[in-house]
This record gives structure tokens, sequence and C-alpha cells, in this order.
């Protein structure tokens, strides 16, 4: 025990304190996804010591931060230097004890031993045992909450060893929840359902579990089965020197989870897997599909498939010759954004089945979506599909994007097929009644509520469904993009209306040749064949352009009368359709116009059909002369001009797009802050004020580490992202104090004015600060630092900025030849 105490110092200084990982591995995809830090002492006198010939002795005699302060060193300096060399690195978690956050600031020394080694703070992971935030609950609490301030997992060690677990998933927010699953070593049925309840709640308080001590197969088998997230323990690996780990765990067939890879299967198990229907987990790459996870109900129903039909779906190499299998890849490839749903009845020969599926995770940078999967077989006499011939089952989905049947006497929609991605819930799947009474706001545009409510409206279905197989209208509809594209809504009857009829949507595509040509047709000759067509080309297209076209147009008849103008054009003048509809220019008050701009060039254009480009003349609004730009265009009908369309731009608008032109040329565009050719001249600009009048100002080159790792983890669309918020934070710390300049994703330089040399310190010391304090960004954990130099123009501005632009430039060299 003196020995153990006496040379501990002795043992961290000379390297006789060894860090040893032992691996955790996810079940759902046999991946390595983390280590935990574990201490070993090599002895020269005693030889190798296990921790429990040392740890049990320093927690005695209160030294045991000491062992835990050096261990959080060497996990840094062991990352640091693998990154160095290119090697793989794995996140690792390490245990903090009681003693840590009584003795000192701990949370202060990991901040500074990650920003020393530059470890990037998702790949360290915190974990505090049950009994700390018992005993010393004020104080672990306060670091627990900074530790997640400041970017870091904290995870919950030894979770139910205590009698206040519940009370603690209650009050605090953990990443990760520890299972020892020595509690149930007995591995009873009983044992088992209390594992599962565990795992269920833990999810549902959207946190993950890591199942400890695992030490067979049976036991890896029934924690994959019901969901649990991570899992560790002898059946997957003692712990080890690091290349050690890493070689063992390939060896059992498990690969090393990518960076990227991380976060997105972190979002997929949160998937219920103990939910009721049959689940699995499909990752689609392109438009390859694959099975991640298979629950067994979800295989015997396969099975069932297979002996009914011959086509057997659990393999995938047989199966995607199949026309049912394109169905399935054509479904899934409606819903490509996280939380996207969709639900479609398949059909091969006799057998029906109901697929469910939900986007739970999305890779952009490779193409790749995972998706949890619900299969139900549906019986022949089921409500509602027994009245659903094979043809409708094989086909609705293909033909529709939405499909489902509506019951007044049940006030139930259930849906038979949705590719919208929409999730189910704003589609008023729960109630009819809903719907047609409010259900329908959250779907159809707002300009377009008010038709749809008509177009819905049950007397008028009833009455119009009297007549005709079916009615339709079309209306801007809420996709799972968050935009309203023009969807077609058709109800149909499906037997009598007083008991179920079809609801059907379908997408507008309005860019092929046809659409564009029957859409001409129709409108230029005023026959529109049906009145919800006329509504769709008159009211909904024509208005939309009329209300948010940035542009002043009008149009006018043959006799020069006012029939419309745009929004913008109103606003300009001041004026109300009602003050100029069927009115002539010189019957308006609100303005004077040179004559020169209607009288010569609208006769030529009625008379001779002659398009007129921008003519000069001016117009007088509010007392004030503009110069203006004018055109007019006919508008023929059945080979004679029965109109025309007029539009102009004026002197400002003019200024308006030189400024933006000037804008482009200085401004980055990606960050609006100042590019290269801004920058020149900006310091050009405030050396001249230093040469005449003597003011000084400082320059300062910073330079942003840890992007490159980013880049090469996630690509190009999420690190444009961070460098805008990268920005944003330089820009909000320096405040009006200076001009910011982007040159590169990691590469900035700032003028700064000042008073006193030490301000300039101060605030660039500031920027590293806010910089750093930079944890996330869309939910990915990034470790991002600045570093900077910075002096007055009068001392040695000129040479930052030389220097600074010189490294840049031979870095874009090296990148070039490389």
């Amino acid at each position: 025990m003196q020995y153990i105490e006496g040379h501990l110092e002795e043992a961290v200084s000379r390297g006789w304190i060894k860090v040893y990982y032992q691996p955790v591995v996810r079940p759902v995809n046999i991946a390595l996804c983390s280590m935990e830090a574990l201490a070993r002492w090599e002895d020269p006198n005693f030889g190798f010591l296990v921790p429990g010939q040392f740890i049990p002795i320093l927690e005695e005699k209160k030294q045991i931060h000491k062992l835990d302060r050096a261990m959080i060193s060497l996990v840094c300096r062991e990352y640091e230097k693998r990154v160095s060399q290119g090697k793989e690195v794995v996140p690792v978690s390490f245990n903090l004890s009681r003693y840590d956050f009584l003795t000192g600031d701990i949370v202060s020394f990991i901040e500074d031993e990650v920003r020393t080694h530059h470890v990037s703070k998702d790949m360290i992971h915190v974990e505090i045992t049950e009994s700390m935030l018992v005993n010393e609950e004020e104080m672990v609490a306060s670091a627990v909450k900074r530790l997640h301030e400041a970017g870091y997992q904290v995870w919950m060690d030894d979770f139910g060893s205590g009698y206040s677990s519940l009370n603690l998933l209650k009050d605090y927010d953990f990443d990760k929840i520890k299972l020892d699953m020595k509690f149930f070593s007995t591995f009873t049925q009983k044992s088992k359902h209390i594992v599962m309840t565990m795992v269920r709640m833990i999810k549902e308080l959207h946190s993950q579990t890591l199942a400890e001590g695992v030490e067979t197969r049976e036991e890896f088998e029934f924690l994959k089965r019901i969901g649990c997230e991570r899992v560790q323990g002898y059946y997957l690996g003692k712990p080890a020197p690091y290349d050690e780990t890493l070689d063992h765990v390939r060896t059992l067939g498990a690969h090393i989870e990518p960076r990227p890879t991380r976060r997105f299967v972190d979002k997929v198990i949160k998937t219920d897997f103990l939910q009721d229907t049959p689940m699995a987990l499909v990752v689609m790459t392109g438009t390859k599909l694959s099975y991640r996870y298979l629950r067994s109900d979800y295989r015997e129903i396969l099975e069932q498939i297979h002996r009914s039909t011959g086509t057997d779906f659990a393999d995938v190499k047989h199966a995607e010759k199949t026309t049912l299998w394109k169905q399935v890849i054509n479904f899934l490839k409606t819903m490509d954004k996280e939380g996207s749903e969709g639900v479609t009845y398949l059909a091969d020969g006799y057998i029906y089945v109901r697929l469910e599926c939900r986007v739970m995770s999305v890779l952009q940078k490779e193409n790749c979506r995972i998706y949890a999967t619900g299969l139900t077989l549906v019986s022949a006499n089921e409500t509602g599909i027994r009245h659903l011939n094979e043809a409708v089952l094989r086909n609705v989905g293909q033909l529709f994007s939405y499909a489902a049947i509506a019951s007044v006497p049940d006030n139930t929609i259930q849906i038979i097929a949705n590719y919208t991605g929409v999730p189910s819930e704003y589609l008023g799947v729960s109630s009819l009644a809903r719907l047609m009474q409010e259900g329908y706001r959250k779907i159809i545009h707002p300009m377009d509520q008010e038709r749809y409510e008509h177009f819905i409206n049950r007397d008028r279905l009833r009455a119009e469904l009297s007549g005709r197989q079916f009615v339709a209208g079309v209306f801007r509809t809420l996709s799972d993009k968050e935009d309203y594209p023009w969807i077609l809504h058709l109800i149909s009857r499906f037997s009598e209306f007083s008991e179920r009829f079809l609801y059907l949507t379908i997408p507008i595509t309005w860019n092929t040749p046809e659409v564009i040509a029957a859409m001409y047709e129709n409108y230029s000759k005023g026959d529109a064949l049906d009145p919800e067509e006329s509504i769709l080309l008159k009211s909904e297209l024509w208005d939309s352009l009329v209300d948010f076209m940035p542009f002043r147009f009008f149009w006018k008849d043959r006799e020069h009368r006012f029939l419309g103008a745009s929004h913008n054009f109103l606003t300009y003048y001041n004026v109300s359709l009602r003050d100029i509809v069927g009115k002539k220019e010189e019957e308006i008050d609100a303005w004077s116009l040179d004559s020169r701009l209607y009288i010569e060039d609208e006769n030529r254009c009625m008379e001779e059909g002659e398009i007129i480009r921008n003519t000069e003349g001016t117009t007088v609004v509010n007392g004030v002369t503009r110069h203006i730009l004018s055109s007019k265009i006919p508008i023929f009908s059945n080979g004679r001009v029965i109109g025309l369309i007029g539009y102009f731009i004026t002197e400002e608008d003019f200024k308006a797009v030189e400024a933006s032109r000037q804008k482009l040329l200085t401004v980055d565009a990606l960050t609006g802050v100042l590019n290269i050719h801004g920058f020149v001249g900006e310091t050009y600009r405030l050396a001249q004020i230093y040469h005449h009048q003597g003011v000084d100002f400082a320059m300062a080159s910073i330079r942003i580490q840890g992007i490159e790792e980013i880049w090469s983890s996630y690509g190009e669309k999420f690190t444009r992202g961070v460098v805008k918020e990268i920005t944003r934070v330089i820009q909000k710390t320096l405040r009006n104090r200076g001009e910011l300049a982007r040159l590169s994703e990691d590469f900035f330089l700032a003028l700064l004015s000042f008073r006193r040399r030490d301000e300039l310190s101060e605030l660039m010391e500031k920027v590293k600060e806010a910089v750093w304090n930079l944890h996330e960004i869309d939910n990915i954990s990034i470790t991002v630092q600045a570093e900077y130099q910075v002096s007055p123009f009068s001392e040695q501005g000129v040479d930052i900025l030389a220097q600074s632009m010189m490294k840049e430039i031979r870095k874009l060299s090296v990148m070039r030849r490389g």
C-alpha cells in the first residue's frame, strides 16, 4: 500500500502508467464505435499491476485524482500522436472519481488538455458514477452542466447500483447510460424482462444504453434483438493497447465506424426495436437496398412470402431482380428527408402486405438513407381492403403519390399509399372530420385554403359525386421538403358516398412540353375545358405572378385601358386596382408620365404587334421625377393583338444592380465579409489615412484549426456551414472594431481600430475563446480553434499581411501539386 501511494507520481512521470482500451461495439452494425480507457501499471519492481491492486489504495488515500488526470493527458496525447501519423482514431471514454471534483477544476483541466493536443471533442467522453451524483450532488451536477455546455458527452456509469437511479434520470440528461450485466448474472427470463424495460425506457428519454460486462454470445444476441445501442465486455475483447484492440475487433468481423457514420447510426438506433409491428432496418445507397437488421417476426413474413410466391425477399441478390423489389425502391426514393414517412400496399400473387417506412437518418455525402420499416400481412377480408381488387393494390401506389380510403360512418382515413414523405399525422389520418374541419390547414398553402375548404365541403361533394365519377382540384400542398408544390387532388366514388370514397393525389409536372403547350393553348384561346382548369391557369398561376414577381408590370386592352397591374407596380405608385382598372393613362392623377412612353409605343405594339424594348423616358411619382426604361409586349389571341403587357425599370434599379455588381467584386459570396479584393482596397484606404493623418490601425491574421478534419469527415456542404458560423462568431466578437476578410475555409484577415496597444491582444483572445466555444452545428459535434497574429500597421502590420498572404499562396501551391 505504501509503495503504491509513494510511487504514483514517479509511475506517472516515468511512463509506468499505461492506457489500455476495451472495445465498445454497436450490435446493429457490428462496428467499433468507441473504447473505454482503463489504467494499467507496469512496475519495474512488481511487474504488471491490474487495477484491483492499485485503484482501491489510491481511492482510500485520496490520490485517485492524480491517476485520473494522468489518464486524461495520456489519452489526449495518444490521440494527437495517432492523428499526426495518419492512424485510425476512435472515440474514447474515461472515468472520473469524486475526488476529481473535490480537489480542483477538472472541467478546465480537460479543456486545457483537449485544446493543447488538438483533440476533437466528439472523440472524448466523460464517465461519472451514479454514486458521485448522490454523494456530491451540487458540485458534480454543476460540473456535468459545464461539460455539456463545453461540448462533451457525459455518460452515467454503474446505472442501477444505487437507490436513486430513477431520480437521476429525471433530474439529469446523460448521453449514454451504462448497465452492468453483472446485475443480471443469472440471466433468467425475469432479468431479461428488466433489461428490455430499461432499454426501452432509456430510449424514450432520448438517451442510449451501453451494456457492459457482456460475456456470452447469448447475452450479445439478446441485447441486439432488444435494440441496446452499445455493448462492452470480454465477449468482445479484453482491455489492451490501442492497436491491439483495433486488430482484435477486426478478427471478430467488426469494422471501425467512420466518424460521419457515427451520428448517422446514432439516429437510427433510436428506433423502438420492440414495437408491435414486425420491423427491420434497411439501408439504401443510391438505388441499392440492403438489410441492416431483421427482427425474427419480420423474417417470418418474408419466409411466408417466399413459400407462397417463390421469391426470397430476405436474399437481396435474388429479390432485386423482381418487379416488386423495384416497386419498393421507387417507394423509398420518394422519402429523402429525415422524419419523412410513407405507407404503401404491395401485392405478389395473392399475398398482400402493408409496408410502413420512416426515414431515420440521411448521409448526404454518400447518398445513403436508413429506413425503419414495418411489415404486415393483410388478410383478404380486412375492413377496407376487402373492397380493393388486386389491380388497385398493384397499381395505385405507382400512379398516385397519396391514396386513402375515407370512411364517413367510421370517421377514419385508411392510408393505402403515401409516397409524399409527409408524416401521416399531417395528412389527417386519425380523423376524417378533423381533416375536413381544420386539419387541411397544416398541408394546404394558406392562399389555397379557402378554395380547398369549398372543395371538400361535404354537401358539395355529395351533390357533385351524385352525377360524376370523381371531383378534382389543384392546390399547393405541403411536401417533405417543406415547400408547397402544385398537387392534383381527386375524390372518387368508391362505393355509395354515404359510406366510403377514395382520396388520391398526384404531383403535376409543369415543365413538360405537353403541359406547357396545353396551358398556352387553353389560356390564349380562352376555352379551358374544365372550370377547375380555368381556376388553375388564371387564378393560381397568374395571381402568383402578379403578387410575388419583383417587376413593375401592368396590362391593358385594345383601348389602352388598364385591366390590372402587379403588386410591385401598385406599391410604387401608391395606388390600388380600383384607382386604375378601366381607366387610361390621362385619366389617372397618381402619376405624370412622359407621353412618348405610351402613345407611340403602345400604338406600334397594338397595331403592328411589335415588341418595344427600353424606351427612355420619365415619370413623376409623389412630386419626384424618375428616369425609367419602358417596354411593351403584345398579347395575341387567334392571330390578332387583344392587348399588351408593359413593364419598366428605374434609374434606382440600375444603381442597385451596379451596387450589387461592385459588392460581388469585393465581398465573399459565402460569408458576406470582404474577399481578398475588398481587403486590399480597405487596407489601402486605411493606409492612406495613416499616411496623411497619422491614424494607426492594426492587422490580424486568424488561422482556424480543425477545418480540414471537418471537411474530410463531413464534406463540402457541411464545412461551408461551419465556416459561415465561424465568420458570424468572429464578426459578433469584433463588433464595430474592425473589418473582416475571408481568404479560404480556414484563414481570415482583420483590420482593427484601437486606442491602446494592449486592447489588441484582449480583443483577439476574445475571438479565440468565441471560436473555441463553437461545439455543435446542425446536431454535429465540431471542435475548432483559432490562432492569431496581431500588430499595429505602424509596427509589423505590413509584415503580418505579407507573411500571411505568402503562407496562403504556398499552401495553395502545395495543394495543387498534391
